[in-house]
C-alpha cells in the first residue's frame, strides 16, 4: 500500500516537473527567436530530441514497420505546424499570453474530434468553450486602446497554433492507438525536424529567415537550445509518460494545466508581460478554469458516494453480498448452472477479466461433476481488444479458451468472440449484433464493472443507445489493464465492445464485483442517479439484474 502511495506522489512530482519545465520554455523560446528564425530554431530542437530518444530506444526501433509511415508523417506534420505557428506567434506577443492562448487546444480538441469521429462533446466541453472564449477576449483585446477590437497578430497566430495542437492530438487518437508511443514520438520528431530544415532552406533562399546574432552570447544561445531540446522536449516526455502511468487521470490533467500558469508566472517575474493588467489577469484565470473544466469535468469536486440502503430497497435490482471473492464466485456459478439446467440451449453473454475467473473455475467443477452440460449452449463475449490477434496470450479469445472453453464440452461453432483483427469494424460489429438476435438474444449476461463504472468497454459518457462498436479506451482503463501486459505501452488503445443498447436487451443480467477498489462504482450503481458518466447506472432500468459482490466492494 505504501509503495503505491509513494509511486503516486512521485507521479505527481513528475507531472509538476513537466509542467514547470514547459512553463519556462515560453520565455526561452522568446529569447532564442530574437536570434534565430523559428524554422531554424525548431530544426535544431527537433533534431537533437529525435536523435536523443532514438539512442535511448535503440531496441524499440526494431519494431518499426511500414504501418508507422502514415501516422508518423501526419502526426509529425501537425506537430511541426503547431510549433512553427506558435513560435511565430511568440514573436508578436508576450510569453504569458502565448502560454495561456496555446492552452486553448484543450477546448478545441473535443470539437475537432467531434468533426472527425462524430462523437458529440459533452456539456463540460461546451461550458469550457464558452469560458475559454471569454478568457481569450480579456487576454487578447486591448480595452485601453482607441481601437477597442484590435487584436495582436501574435495572439491570432497563437490561437491558430492551438488548433494545430488539437489536430495533433486527434491525429494520434485516430491513427496511432495501436502503435508504440515512443516510436511514434521519435518518428514525429524526425518528421518535424525534416520539415523544419526544409522550411528554413526555402525561407533562407529568399532571404526570409535572417539570423540576428549581432551582440548575442553564443555560449548562452547553445545552452538555451540544448535546454529546449533535451529538457523541454525529451525529458518532459519521460516525466509525462511516467506521471500519467501512475497518477489518477483527473489529477494528471489538473497538474498539466499548470504549464500555462508557470509560463505566465515566469514571464511576469522576468518583466516580459508588457501591458499586464487586472483584466488580462482575469482572462488568464478564465482560460485556466476552462482547461480544468474540459480536462477533469470537475470530477474532483464530486464527493465519494456511499451506498444508500433505502435506495437498494426501492430498486428492482437484487443485491447479494458475499463474505469474499470465493463465495461470490460460487454463487455466480450456481446461478449460471441453474440457468443451464432450466434451459440447456441457453445463450450466455460472457465477460473477461480477473473478476469472473473464479466463476469459470466453479463452472468447470460443476461440469466435471456431471451437474451441467454445455453441448447445446451458445456463447457471445462482450468485447475484445483491437487490434489483437486471437493467438495473442492477452487476447480475450485466448483468455476464454484458457479459463473456460478448453475445459468444457461447448462446441467451437457455438462460441462467438468479437474479431480483434476486423478489417471493417462498422460492418462486422453490425453482423455480430445480428448473430445475437438470430440466436434468440442473450438469456443470461455476465458483467464485471470497472473502477470508473464502465461495463464491457463502454467508458464514461458512452451513449446509452450504442450497440456493438469500436471504441477508444480511457487512460484509467488502460492503466487498470496494464497489469496483464509487460508494460502499459503494450496495452491496446481501442476495443470492440457490445454497446449498452445491446447489453440491455439481455433477458437477465448478473453483475459481479470484488474488492475495495470497486466500492465507488457499486455505490454509484446503487445510488439514485442514472448518468452516462457512470455507464453501469443504466442497469437500474433493466427488469432483471442481480448484483453479486463481496463485502469489500459493498462496504468499501
Amino acid at each position: 500500500m505504501k509503495q503505491g502511495s509513494d509511486l503516486s506522489r512521485l507521479a505527481s512530482l513528475a507531472l509538476f516537473g513537466a509542467a514547470f519545465i514547459w512553463g519556462t520554455s515560453f520565455v526561452i523560446m522568446k529569447d532564442v527567436s530574437d536570434c534565430l528564425p523559428p524554422s531554424l530554431l525548431l530544426a535544431i530542437r527537433f533534431t537533437i530530441a529525435c536523435i536523443l530518444l532514438a539512442l535511448i530506444s535503440v531496441k524499440r526501433l526494431k519494431k518499426l514497420d511500414k504501418s508507422y509511415i502514415f501516422p508518423g508523417i501526419l502526426i509529425g506534420t501537425m506537430l511541426f505546424s503547431a510549433y512553427l505557428v506558435q513560435t511565430y506567434g511568440l514573436i508578436g506577443t508576450t510569453p504569458g499570453k502565448n502560454a495561456f492562448l496555446t492552452a486553448s487546444y484543450c477546448i478545441i480538441t473535443p470539437f475537432l474530434f467531434w468533426f472527425v469521429s462524430k462523437k458529440r462533446p459533452d456539456r463540460y466541453h461546451i461550458i469550457s468553450a464558452v469560458v475559454c472564449l471569454s478568457g481569450i477576449l480579456l487576454i487578447s483585446v486591448d480595452f485601453g486602446s482607441e481601437k477597442l477590437l484590435s487584436v495582436a497578430t501574435g495572439d491570432v497566430l497563437t490561437l491558430v497554433c492551438g488548433f494545430f495542437y488539437a489536430a495533433h492530438i486527434v491525429a494520434i487518437a485516430t491513427t496511432a492507438n495501436d502503435k508504440d508511443p515512443m516510436l511514434i514520438t521519435i518518428l514525429q520528431f524526425g518528421v518535424a525536424a525534416i520539415l523544419s530544415w526544409g522550411s528554413y532552406g526555402i525561407l533562407d533562399a529568399f532571404d526570409l529567415a535572417p539570423l540576428s546574432l549581432e551582440g548575442a552570447d553564443f555560449g548562452s544561445l547553445v545552452i538555451q537550445l540544448l535546454y529546449l531540446a533535451c529538457a523541454c522536449t525529451a525529458a518532459t516526455l519521460f516525466l509525462q509518460n511516467f506521471g500519467q502511468k501512475y497518477a489518477h487521470p483527473t489529477g494528471a490533467a489538473v497538474i498539466l494545466t499548470f504549464e500555462a500558469v508557470f509560463g505566465a508566472l515566469f514571464s511576469l517575474l522576468l518583466g516580459r508581460e508588457e501591458g499586464f493588467s487586472f483584466v488580462r489577469a482575469c482572462g488568464f484565470v478564465l482560460v485556466f478554469l476552462a482547461v480544468v473544466i474540459s480536462e477533469t469535468k470537475l470530477s474532483f469536486m464530486k464527493p465519494n458516494q456511499k451506498i444508500n440502503k433505502n435506495t437498494i430497497r426501492r430498486t428492482t435490482m437484487k443485491v447479494i453480498v458475499c463474505r469474499d471473492y470465493a463465495e461470490m464466485s460460487t454463487k455466480a456459478a450456481r446461478m449460471i448452472a441453474g440457468q443451464l439446467i432450466l434451459k440447456p440451449d441457453s445463450v450466455l453473454g460472457l465477460a473477461t477479466g480477473s473478476t469472473p475467473e473464479g466463476t469459470y473455475k466453479e463452472l468447470i467443477k460443476l461440469y466435471e461433476g456431471g451437474l451441467i452440460d454445455f453441448s447445446d449452449v451458445k456463447s457471445y463475449n462482450l468485447d475484445e481488444y483491437y487490434p489483437i490477434k486471437p493467438d495473442n496470450d492477452q487476447s480475450y479469445k485466448y483468455f476464454m479458451d484458457h479459463h473456460l472453453f478448453n475445459h468444457i464440452n461447448i462446441k467451437k461453432e457455438n462460441v462467438h468472440i468479437p474479431n480483434g483483427m476486423m478489417e471493417n469494424p462498422d460492418v462486422e460489429c453490425r453482423e455480430y449484433d445480428k448473430m445475437v438476435e438470430q440466436a434468440g438474444g442473450i438469456d443470461l449476461q455476465i458483467l464485471g464493472i470497472g473502477q470508473n463504472g464502465h461495463i464491457a468497454f463502454n467508458e464514461p459518457d458512452s451513449s446509452f443507445y450504442y450497440e456493438t462498436h469500436l471504441t477508444n479506451l480511457t487512460a484509467s482503463t488502460i492503466e487498470a489493464n496494464s497489469r496483464f501486459f509487460d508494460s502499459i505501452d503494450d496495452v491496446p488503445k481501442q476495443a470492440i465492445t457490445m454497446g449498452l443498447g445491446t447489453i440491455m436487451k439481455a433477458k437477465k443480467i448478473v453483475l459481479l464485483a470484488s474488492g475495495k477498489n470497486k466500492h465507488e462504482a457499486i455505490a454509484h450503481l446503487l445510488g439514485d442517479k442514472i448518468t452516462s458518466a457512470v455507464p453501469a447506472t443504466l442497469l437500474k432500468v433493466h427488469p432483471d439484474v442481480v448484483i453479486i459482490c463481496d463485502e469489500a466492494a459493498y462496504n468499501g
